[in-house]
C-alpha cells in the first residue's frame, strides 16, 4: 500500500466508527418490577394518584433515577395548613401509612412524611407539602402528595422510625422537626443504606 493510503484508510475508517452508535445502557430502564411497584402506589386508596409512573432513569442524568410514581393535588379552604395537614395524615395513618418525619418551619409551609411496607418491594413513602393559593378572605392550600418507591436498581431502602402521632409540630409548634433520609434525590440506594 502506498504511504498516503494508509492514513487516508485509517482516517476514513474512524470516521466510519465514529458515526455507529453505542447501544444505550438499558439497566435502569423500567422493569416488571417497577411496573408493579408503581402499581400498588396506583391502587392505594390512600395515596390515590391523579398521575402516575414508572421508577426511571432520569434521561441526561448520568444514570440518576427518579423514584417518583404518583402524586395528586387538592385544593383545600383553611386559614393554616397545619390543620389540612393534620388531616390528611390521620387519612393516611388510618389507611396503614406511618409518620416518619414532619417539619413546620414557622412563616413557611408543612413538610411531611409518611411511610409503608416491610420490605424492598412493598416499600413507599409519601411527602406532603402545601402552598398557599387562596386569598386573604378566602385562604387555601394546596396540598400536594408525592409518591415514591424503590428503583429496581436499589438494594436498600431507608427505614426511618415512626413519629408520634399525637406528638410532633403538626399538633404543637413548639415540638422540634424530624427529618428523615431524603427518598426523592436520583441517587441509587446500596445495602448500606
Amino acid at each position: 500500500m502506498n504511504p498516503l493510503g494508509r492514513p487516508l484508510l485509517l482516517g476514513l475508517l474512524a470516521v466510519l466508527l465514529a458515526g455507529c452508535p453505542v447501544a444505550p445502557d438499558t439497566t435502569l430502564q423500567p422493569n416488571a418490577v417497577d411496573a408493579a411497584r408503581a402499581k400498588r402506589v396506583a391502587a392505594d386508596p390512600w395515596a390515590a394518584p391523579t398521575t402516575t409512573a414508572k421508577a426511571r432513569e432520569l434521561v441526561g442524568s448520568n444514570h440518576w433515577v427518579n423514584r417518583e410514581v404518583g402524586s395528586r393535588t387538592t385544593t383545600v379552604a383553611g386559614a393554616s395548613d397545619r390543620p389540612i395537614v393534620l388531616r390528611e395524615v390521620r387519612a393516611a395513618v388510618a389507611d396503614g401509612w406511618t409518620l416518619v418525619a414532619a417539619a413546620c418551619p414557622k412563616g413557611s409551609y408543612v413538610h411531611v412524611e409518611l411511610a409503608r411496607g416491610s420490605h424492598l418491594d412493598d416499600f413507599a413513602r409519601a411527602i406532603v407539602t402545601t402552598v398557599a393559593t387562596g386569598s386573604v378572605t378566602v385562604p387555601a392550600y394546596d396540598l400536594t402528595v408525592r409518591v415514591f418507591v424503590p428503583h429496581h436498581a436499589d438494594r436498600s431502602w431507608p427505614r426511618p422510625a415512626p413519629v408520634t402521632l399525637e406528638r410532633n409540630c403538626l399538633v404543637d409548634p413548639a415540638v422540634a422537626a424530624v427529618t428523615v433520609k431524603d427518598v426523592s434525590h436520583g441517587a441509587r440506594f446500596g445495602s448500606t443504606d
